[in-house]
């Protein structure tokens, strides 16, 4: 079985993640070639002593571009695991002592803990710490994609409106007078266009009368004549 990963930014760096029932683990392969430029084999060997005693899994894991299968390592223990490497070259080094630096906090914070006291607790206690957050943890992620995917769906007031109004009809002529009518009330283009089912654009053209195509030309072109014929009081 190919188990997903997905990746956790710490200190500029990814290192994968795993999460095996509700536990996470870091498969080490890539966390030694991919994060930190080691090679592997010597590694291999350091850990194959190191299965039983540190509860590693051995997975088949797929990381953002291969499969690999390879021992997992409990999140718990991967601290204690850096402070085990001595690299020489001064580039990995450096790399290695910014991980270590950096790992419990970018931990936390995947948790949701990072505001929190247990951020300075130390990487021994985050085996139970994972137990009760990583299902919270899931169930904000799921929460969070649905809040999207309703905010994305979700159409505008004015939108459900014009639908509404004129799901079975264009707007005719009695549209454009009812325009006329709101204007001479007094509404804003947007009122209007609300009210009415349409764009402001489409009101702003027609109360100009540069909207002439079918029953708007008609509309306004007989407006005008009752407003020329119209007798002063």
């Amino acid at each position: 079985m190919t188990h997903q990963s997905t990746a956790l930014q710490v200190a500029g760096r990814n290192v994968r993640l795993v999460n095996l029932d509700n536990r996470l683990y870091v498969p080490m392969r890539f966390l030694v070639e991919d994060t930190l430029g080691m090679d592997w084999s010597g590694q291999r060997k350091r850990l194959a002593g190191m299965t039983a005693r540190w509860k590693m899994a051995d997975l088949l894991v797929a990381g953002q571009r291969k499969v690999r299968q390879q021992p997992c390592l409990p999140v718990g223990m991967v601290l204690p695991y850096l402070w085990l490497l001595r690299p020489t070259r001064p580039d990995t080094l450096a790399q290695l002592e910014s991980l270590r630096d950096a790992w419990d906090a970018a931990l936390m914070a995947y948790l949701r803990a990072d505001d929190s006291e247990l951020v300075s607790i130390g990487s021994f206690l985050m085996a139970e710490i994972e137990k009760v957050a990583l299902k919270h943890v899931a169930r904000a992620d799921a929460l969070e994609l649905a809040l999207a995917d309703a905010k994305k769906a979700r159409p505008a007031p004015a939108q459900v409106m014009a639908k509404e109004r004129w799901k079975s009809q264009s707007m005719d002529g009695n549209s454009f007078r009812e325009i006329a009518r709101l204007k001479e009330e007094g509404s804003s283009l947007s009122d209007i266009a609300k009210a009415v089912g349409c764009s402001r654009t489409t009101v702003s053209l027609f109360l100009a009368g540069k909207y002439r195509n079918g029953e708007a030309g008609k509309v306004f072109d007989e407006l005008a004549l009752a407003k020329q014929n119209a007798v002063p009081i």
